[in-house]
């Protein structure tokens, strides 16, 4: 999207995520003040090039924006873009274009769904002395987005988030279900529940979710795809776990987010009997993270929030035989 003198011009492709086939692609141009249009043309070009049926109710759910402010909504979308560079100075960034979102429309869902997600990455990396805080700050933001609109299915999401936080595996479930059931037709929604599903030990129904998540949205930042390889590994499918994880590590490894993409890489291979490859892997790990040990991974949420804690041990194994500094 390029905007010059208040004017917009977005250039939308339409691609299948699973084998990178290029469906449909146009441009629209736009006064800055109709960007709530263009999502609405953009929108029904999509359904007519896949001659989509929608349910009853998807297509006003699709058209429709929880905030009437194109400033807000610029706010919450960099925010966004922000999280997912899984950095201290990006997450704070994000908090802030979160915050001014709200200063603009105080009744915005999105705006303080997103602010939520900011506490709780800053939870997960260690970034806060008062962990416990970060965690009722956000389920408090949560509450308040449901609060605005109880059918807003990412802050659904983000509740299932929050009770897998709390080890809470049935009521993480039902909050995802209950998100799906709203908004079946959103990508990152739909790999966001699988990913709930897939650590309440339901491995095929979140396959199904996340490779839905992906075809729906095949620009989705890495982290989306690494879920479904994570949920591809728990279901024996390594060939395409390894597909997915090594077109992720063939990229220079500066967060931590993508350690655990390393390691469990790693440990497929070292399984596989292929010994230098795994060495590989881990070597690169310790190289951008010397400071890598299997104790602290166990206690990451990627590790910890696992039901069946099997899991979690199974490769702690494999790490120390490799040899991961415990």
């Amino acid at each position: 999207m390029q905007g010059v003198n208040g004017k917009l011009r977005a250039n939308a492709q339409l691609i299948d995520a699973l084998n990178g086939h290029h469906i449909w692609a146009d441009s629209f141009d736009v006064a800055y003040q109709e960007i709530f249009e263009l999502q609405d043309k953009i929108t029904r070009k999509i359904v007519e090039e896949l001659h989509a049926e929608l349910l009853h109710g998807e297509q006003a759910k699709l058209w429709r924006s929880s905030t009437t402010s194109p400033e807000a909504y610029e706010m919450k979308l960099r925010a966004r873009n922000l999280i997912f560079q899984y950095t201290r100075a990006d997450n704070a960034k994000a908090r802030k274009l979160a915050n001014e979102a709200i200063r603009i429309d105080p009744d915005y869902p999105g705006a303080y769904e997103t602010l939520a997600w900011t506490y709780l990455i800053e939870r997960w990396f260690g970034w806060t002395k008062d962990q416990d805080q970060a965690l009722i700050l956000a389920a408090a933001m949560a509450r308040r987005a449901l609060d605005l609109d109880g059918d807003y299915g990412p802050a659904h999401v983000l509740i299932a988030t929050i009770h897998l936080e709390r080890r809470e595996f049935l009521e993480a479930v039902a909050s995802a279900e209950v998100a799906v059931s709203i908004n079946p037709g959103a990508g990152d929604l739909l790999s966001n529940a699988g990913w709930i599903l897939k650590y309440a030990g339901e491995y095929q129904q979140a396959v199904e979710l996340m490779q839905r998540g992906v075809r729906l949205d095949p620009l989705a930042p890495l982290p989306r795809f690494d879920q479904l390889a994570s949920a591809y590994w728990l279901t024996g499918r390594f060939r395409e776990m390894v597909e997915i994880s090594e077109r992720i590590v063939s990229r220079p490894l500066t967060s931590r987010r993508f350690i655990i993409t390393h390691l469990r890489l790693a440990a497929v291979h070292w399984r596989q009997g292929k010994k230098d490859e795994a060495r590989k892997y881990i070597e690169k790990v310790m190289k951008a993270f010397p400071d890598t040990t299997i104790s602290a991974m166990e206690k990451t949420p990627v590790l910890a929030w696992y039901k069946d804690q099997s899991v979690p041990q199974g490769l702690a194994d494999i790490w120390r035989d490799i040899g991961v500094p415990e």
